[in-house]
């Protein structure tokens, strides 16, 4: 048997103490907020944020809504309704549903992020978030004569990507696509974004999807820039293994264009698809 003096067991004791005090305890990570959608009214962005309600068990909790018009960096936005989250929220489940509305001046594209803190805690920013503030109406609906992002194609250039399309369907044996407007809409939307930050990219893709409430639960997306016809942009993409396989899915039915050319004469091509 090993005995312990009641002198060393006191010693013990403490330097164990000492050693528990000193060891760093991991911090709780709070949940991260979510901004679900940004849609455009003249002189206002309405945001959605979901935020879980673990990031608001202090009184001390609060959203930081960071925002940015065009590629400028981020800032923080000293908005009214921001100061008053909490009063305002509304419980759905697990989570709380949260509508803010930020007064917008210039035209352009604004991007949005946020994040959830509470005392020294502090989360990860959300996944950003970006949306068209166009002349004179929403970003639902963009003007297509606007000359200051870009300006449509040529006439019968989206329908014959629609046509072109459907003859490849045909000849793979797979049924034709039919043409949604609100897909359409949002390939202008999506085209507007690529021009105005002169970058082709996926990201934000289904920004106007979700903001035209287009119905459905699959959607993809084929996006090219510079082809001058329908039928050169077409031929590229069924040459490329990806494009392929969205143009030959036959988990679509429904197919939305856009072409839209930039000041410099660019054609901007967008296809989405919706099952």
């Amino acid at each position: 048997m090993f005995f312990l003096s009641p002198s060393s067991l006191i010693t013990l004791l403490l330097s164990v103490g000492a050693v528990l005090t000193f060891v760093p305890q991991p911090a709780f990570a709070l949940p991260n907020p979510e901004i679900k959608r940004a849609v455009m009214r003249p002189r206002r962005a309405v945001l959605v944020l979901k935020i879980p309600k673990r990031a608001f068990r202090s009184p001390r909790s609060r959203i930081i809504l960071q925002g940015a018009v065009g590629s400028n960096p981020f800032g923080v936005f000293k908005d009214k309704s921001l100061k008053r989250l909490r009063a305002r929220r509304r419980p759905v489940r697990r989570r709380t549903i949260v509508r803010l509305r930020h007064r917008i001046g210039d035209l352009g594209l604004y991007r949005y992020r946020t994040r959830a803190k509470r005392r020294a805690q502090i989360s990860e920013w959300s996944p950003v978030v970006s949306a068209l503030a166009l002349p004179g109406s929403s970003s639902s609906a963009p003007p297509h004569d606007s000359q200051q992002l870009g300006a449509s194609c040529e006439p019968g250039f989206q329908a014959a990507v629609l046509d072109i399309t459907n003859q490849i369907r045909s000849d793979h044996g797979l049924e034709h696509l039919d043409h949604d407007h609100l897909l359409a809409q949002a390939a202008e939307l999506h085209n507007l974004e690529m021009i105005n930050n002169q970058l082709l990219s996926h990201d934000g893709w289904l920004n106007p999807i979700f903001q035209l409430e287009v119905e459905g639960t699959n959607f993809g997306q084929n996006i090219a820039s510079y082809f001058s016809s329908p039928q050169a942009v077409m031929n590229a993409w069924m040459q490329s293994p990806g494009h392929r396989t969205q143009i030959l899915s036959s988990s679509y039915s429904s197919l939305g264009v856009s072409c839209l050319v930039d000041v410099e004469g660019i054609r901007w091509w967008t296809q989405n698809f919706s099952n």
